[in-house]
């Protein structure tokens, strides 16, 4: 994981030399993905495949625009925190061949715990959800050049409405477990919380 800070004297991010040689080092399909201090609800989540350090650098640009910010804040329903600065990106190398559900389904868990005391040691736990996204997995590294090229112009906001369950668009709804990308899908059913008869949300 690595940071990206805003400069605001100079109006743009700083891309720093760690970032730049761990970059340089991966190659030309790796995929990374990147989320904004201001993100929530599966919005300001973005993925890039390349190793080319400049392209990265214009893409981080187009994407996390500050004229942007204040929109972002209404959009998510938080224009009543007020003035929020925007300071950082985190980037992270998106793993590639990660443990799915029945082996073909991306998730995540949701689990809540209280450490109320060290000595002696009393934990609470409660039982939590595991988020299953509603379309398989496949690996990006491999994907169409074009088809990568439009789901990274596509993703960033959870708002945004799925146009084909087997095109670029659908690729998002196999790799973001979040359930208010998860519910935009075009198939899905409010009823069982499923896509395509998969269900998405499960006790963990």
């Amino acid at each position: 994981t690595v940071d990206i800070a805003w400069d605001a004297q100079r109006s743009q991010w700083v891309i720093t030399d760690r970032l730049r040689t761990l970059m340089a080092s991966k190659p030309s399909n790796f995929v990374w993905i990147t989320k904004s201090s201001l993100g929530s609800l599966g919005s300001n989540i973005y993925m890039f495949r390349g190793n080319d350090v400049e392209t990265f650098a214009q893409f981080i640009a187009d994407k996390y625009q500050p004229e942007n910010w204040g929109q972002r804040l209404v959009t998510t329903g938080c224009s009543n925190l007020g003035v929020v600065e925007f300071k950082s990106i985190i980037v992270q190398e998106y793993i590639q061949r990660p443990l799915l559900y029945n082996g073909r389904y991306k998730f995540d868990l949701r689990v809540y715990s209280l450490l109320a005391t060290t000595n002696p040691c009393i934990l609470f736990y409660h039982c939590g959800k595991m988020r299953v996204c509603g379309v398989a997995y496949n690996d990006l590294r491999h994907v169409d050049e074009d088809d990568m090229q439009a789901m990274m112009e596509s993703m960033g906001t959870a708002e945004e409405e799925d146009t084909s369950s087997n095109g670029y668009n659908a690729l998002r709804y196999g790799h973001l477990s979040n359930c208010k990308i998860q519910r935009s899908h075009e198939n899905y059913d409010h009823g069982s919380a499923s896509i395509d008869g998969q269900t998405m949300l499960n006790d963990w």
